[in-house]
């Protein structure tokens, strides 16, 4: 099933039918097969996380892990568009795509 559809759906639904025929009402049997694809996520990121802290700690470079690297691109992003974007209130206002500039930044110039 997981060869001939989208990573996890046909696995997934697989799941759910299973426990459907194993006679547990639908709405379990999805909440518990959903619960189980986002730990899976979780862990799959914290072992991302802790994996790259480990491969890019050496002590004797002087060039800080990738991961900061991120870390700033984020904080650069947040702030650019935190000056365009002060309140979701007035951006919730606007119709959808109003104002969209060059860069696509929804409700401003940017």
């Amino acid at each position: 099933m997981t060869l001939v559809t989208p990573t996890a759906v046909g696995g997934a639904a697989l799941n759910i039918r299973y426990l459907q025929r194993r006679k547990i009402p639908a709405a379990v049997a999805a909440a518990s097969v959903g619960l189980s694809q986002v730990v899976a996520f979780v862990l799959h990121l914290l072992l991302l996380v802790v994996f790259a802290a480990i491969t890019g700690s050496q002590a004797h470079s002087l060039q800080p892990p990738t991961w900061v690297y991120f870390v700033i691109a984020g904080l650069i992003h947040h702030r650019a568009h935190g000056r365009c974007h002060p309140g979701r209130a007035q951006a919730a206002a606007r119709p959808a795509g109003a104002g969209a500039g060059p860069g696509g930044c929804r409700g401003c110039s940017r």
